[in-house]
């Protein structure tokens, strides 16, 4: 437990101090945020704008999957790292970096999102809710993007945009959480998660465990 927490906190530090995530995150929300506000009427914004900045933020986070494992291939830290930890700690330390990451630039722009889109507190705690469950899923299917192209070690950055079709349907989910403040969508969303996390966790422990065994 030792080893993964100290493998969460390298790797928090490396995404934030290299790539800026949460940097980054935080601009690239703002502005799509500023963007909707200016050209859009205030019902257009009241019903379509917070879910357009959510697949606005999902898409900018996809973007990052080529640099998750770039630099660890180079410098030969990834191998170094499998002779001594599980393929289960290394991606489970990414996708808790990448999570962290984002719900913390999620809490930074929360104010935001209250002044710009008018919201009430109760939709404000929904889209929390709601976001945090999207993020996890999309966390997790970045880190399997960023295994796949780090085992084929090829220019593979067009597989991101592959994992985007799988974050539909709790994207669908999350507008009408936004739209209707349903419980139950909140729930369906949670089932979602429990079937798509497990199975890409599991894919992209395999491929990093196995990717010094290509001939």
């Amino acid at each position: 437990m030792n080893s993964l927490f100290q493998l969460i906190k390298h790797e928090f530090i490396i995404q934030n101090r290299i790539n800026n995530m949460i940097k980054y995150l935080i601009i690239f929300f703002l502005f799509c945020v500023v963007s909707i506000t200016l050209i859009n009427t205030y019902e257009d914004i009241k019903k379509f704008g917070l879910i357009f900045s959510v697949i606005c933020l999902l898409i900018s986070l996809i973007g990052f999957s080529s640099s998750i494992f770039k630099s660890d291939l180079e410098d030969g830290t990834l191998e170094l790292l499998l002779s001594t930890v599980s393929s289960d700690k290394i991606i489970a330390a990414k996708f808790f970096a990448i999570f962290i990451s984002s719900i913390i630039g999620i809490i930074l722009t929360l104010p935001i999102i209250y002044i710009f889109f008018n919201q009430t507190l109760t939709e404000v705690i929904f889209f929390s809710i709601s976001i945090c469950l999207i993020l996890m899923l999309a966390g997790n299917l970045v880190v399997l993007s960023a295994s796949m192209q780090c085992y084929f070690k090829a220019n593979a950055n067009f597989i991101g945009t592959f994992i985007m079709p799988l974050l539909i349907p709790n994207i669908v989910m999350t507008g009408m959480v936004l739209k209707d403040n349903n419980l139950q969508l909140i729930f369906i969303m949670i089932g979602i998660n429990s079937v798509f996390l497990p199975i890409s966790f599991f894919l992209s422990s395999y491929l990093i465990r196995n990717i010094y065994n290509i001939t």
